[in-house]
């Protein structure tokens, strides 16, 4: 038996226990209403219609609140679309809406809705409001927008909301500010624009607060500094203007202060320097920072920002400083030796030099643009990155490390400093793991005593200005597993001293003037992920030992000299993604065995003198994307079944002899001419 009746007569004569709330969005919504129809039956229970939408309520499946029940239907009702089909195929009336995904309840009642990642679109429903016990709301991730409803200030026993990285472009509710319990509001990573509303300034238990990349104007409210729990407030990337408050200065459990990426002026607020644990993060300031009240400061961040000014003596006054960073920005003048007086500093990244920082195991100091002198004394550190004094030849400062028996990391990288390595770099601490010098401006030969550093896993000097071979000391480093020497100019042979290293992963030395033969010790090697001999001067053939790195996933020897037949061993080389062997001399035909290679993403053999038709086994790499075979003498047609490569984005088949049709789908669908040119019966 079934009768027909408008939902707003059930809403008003069958819904005993309905939350004020879901009353109000019903009365709000009556237009909508009144073209559902609730279809009724004795036997089980009642269908929701409207238009195409159908939904079957099974009332012998009892739902202990049926205000929770509501407000999860009307929420997966406001999602135009839901890619993965989860909420649509779990969100069953055949069971509990506790045991659905993503739904989380205490004492039948919902208490935490988490569904972040699942790419879903709609809106947010205000229906939600209804869920009174909701204590965790998370929808990051998704595809979200419209307005985030200020009915979600009625759940007063929210703690978490999580709407980040999604489309949302309305104004912040100053209503949330009902949620007295909220800890943490992350709204990051949308669209949403207006001012921030001072009403946030009553959220006494907010510890987080993600506002940054989004759209918002206006000022910092001062009653933000109202919040005594705050420790993390991201603010960049807006259009946010004015002075940062004095206020700020009194959320005295801040670690991170984010507003970079903004119209700031002004400086920042001596008062904010009273925090003990604090990272800044700006871009501009037009007055210098002032440290006379800081000394209570652990950790200091100015990373990333574009700072211009010559740093101010002042930091030497932050006696309890910890952690001290000011990498990346334009900062110039000379360095205030009094910073490294500060004995209990311990992690320093910027360019600088060091006196009595006893503590110290980690300074880097790349990516500036410091002048003048680096004191000599350097005797008590752990990890640097630092300057030269004026005149010298050599990397004087590194003779001071000497005495550092616990430096661990030490890098250099990224400063100009046109200076030659000292004998003693050999000398440093055998518990150092990483040395990184990379665009150093390292010239001359390389040290000989490089290859006392035993402990070293990783060394890093491309893109210097070395010369002459490779030092034999190497055989020393037999812990190293990443070598990068990619971009200078050394000669000779292929170090076989590096075939002992059993441990390297990552062989970089493309871009310099060796020559010889690639030796077959380079089999021993079997830990190699990487390695990359390109533009060099090699002129063997491959040996028959290399194919035994079965688990290398990027190989790149192209503008070699290297030729012979490409064997069919390459089919050994399964976990293969990227590989080049462009500009060579390697011939013959195309092995089939290339198609055992499924998990390449790229696959460049242009510029050689391969020869026959074109495998059709290239249809088994399936998460192909980038193919050049450009520059062959290839012949026959191009397969058909290289449309099947959803994949494959470019493909480059010019200057063959491919005759044929073209194929017409996949990536030939779009193909530019140029890639097909230089075969005249294509």
């Amino acid at each position: 038996m079934t009768r027909t009746v408008v939902i707003i007569k059930f809403d008003n004569n069958w819904i005993y226990d309905i939350a004020p709330m879901a009353r109000l969005v019903s009365d709000e919504n009556k237009d909508r209403a009144r073209n559902c129809k609730v279809l009724w039956n004795l036997d089980v229970g009642f269908e929701i219609e409207e238009g195409a939408y159908h939904h079957t309520v099974n009332l012998t499946t009892k739902h202990t609140n049926f205000s929770d029940y509501a407000a999860l239907l009307a929420f997966k009702s406001s999602l135009r679309m839901e890619p993965h089909n989860i909420l649509s195929t779990n969100w069953s009336s055949d069971t509990h809406f506790c045991s659905w995904y993503g739904v989380s309840c205490l004492h039948q009642r919902v208490v935490a809705l988490q569904l972040p990642n699942l790419s879903i679109q709609g809106r947010i429903a205000s229906d939600i409001a209804n869920l009174t016990k909701l204590a965790v709301l998370d929808l990051s991730s998704n595809d979200l927008n419209g307005n985030l409803p200020s009915e979600l200030g009625f759940l007063q026993l929210l703690r978490l909301l999580n709407v980040t990285r999604n489309s949302l472009d309305g104004t912040i509710p100053p209503n949330i500010s009902r949620c007295r319990l909220l800890q943490e509001f992350h709204l990051s990573d949308n669209m949403n624009k207006g001012s921030i509303p001072q009403e946030l300034g009553l959220l006494s238990q907010l510890r987080l607060l993600r506002l940054n990349d989004n759209n918002l104007t206006g000022k910092i409210p001062s009653l933000l500094g109202n919040l005594p729990k705050m420790e993390y407030f991201y603010l960049h990337e807006n259009d946010l203007e004015g002075e940062i408050p004095d206020e700020i200065g009194d959320l005295s459990k801040l670690r991170l202060l984010s507003f970079r990426g903004n119209n700031f002026t002004g400086s920042i607020p001596a008062s904010i320097f009273n925090i003990s644990r604090l990272q800044i993060q700006q871009d501009h300031w037009e007055n210098p920072v002032s440290l006379s009240n800081a000394s209570k400061i652990t950790d200091l961040f100015f990373t990333e920002n574009d700072l211009q000014e010559n740093i101010p003596s002042e930091f030497g006054k932050l006696h309890d400083l910890v952690w001290f960073e000011f990498e990346y920005n334009q900062i110039s003048g000379a360095i205030p030796s009094c910073l490294f007086n500060i004995s209990s500093l311990e992690i320093l990244k910027w360019r600088s030099t060091i006196c009595n920082a006893s503590k110290l195991e980690n300074l880097e100091v790349a990516n500036n643009s410091f002048t003048g002198p680096l004191p000599m004394m350097l005797g008590n550190l752990q990890n640097n990155l630092l300057e030269n004094k004026p005149g010298a030849t050599k990397l004087d400062f590194l003779n001071s490390l000497v005495t550092s028996r616990h430096l661990v990391y030490l890098i250099l990288q990224s400063n100009p400093l046109n200076r030659i390595f000292p004998e003693s770099i050999g000398n440093l601490s055998s518990n150092i793991r990483v040395l990184a010098a990379g665009e150093f401006s390292i010239r001359g030969s390389m040290t000989k005593n490089l290859g006392n550093l035993s402990s070293l896993i990783y060394l890093g000097l491309e893109s210097n200005n070395l010369v002459g071979n490779v030092a034999p000391s190497f055989v020393g480093l037999q812990n190293l597993e990443r070598l990068y020497l990619t971009g200078n100019k050394l000669e000779g042979p292929f170090p076989a001293e590096l075939c002992s290293i059993g441990r390297l992963g990552q062989l970089l030395v493309g871009e310099n003037r060796l020559s010889g033969t690639v030796p077959s010790c380079i089999g021993n090697l079997t830990e190699l992920r990487e390695i990359s001999i390109a533009a060099n001067s090699f002129s063997s053939k491959l040996p028959s030992s290399f194919w035994r790195l079965v688990k290398l996933d990027g190989l790149n020897l192209s503008r070699n000299l290297l030729h012979g037949f490409f064997p069919s061993d390459v089919g050994t080389l399964k976990a293969m993604r990227i590989m080049d062997l462009s500009f060579s001399k390697f011939f013959g035909k195309l092995s089939n065995s290339i198609g055992s290679l499924q998990n390449l993403v790229l696959l460049d053999m242009s510029s050689n003198a391969f020869q026959g038709p074109t495998p059709d086994v290239f249809s088994n790499l399936k998460v192909l994307e980038h193919l050049d075979l450009s520059s062959n003498a290839l012949s026959g047609v191009i397969p058909n079944s290289l449309e099947l490569l959803r994949d494959l984005k470019y493909i480059n088949v010019s200057f063959n002899n491919l005759q044929g049709e073209v194929p017409k789908k996949g990536v030939f669908a779009n193909l530019n001419y140029r890639l097909l040119m230089g075969n005249p019966k294509l």
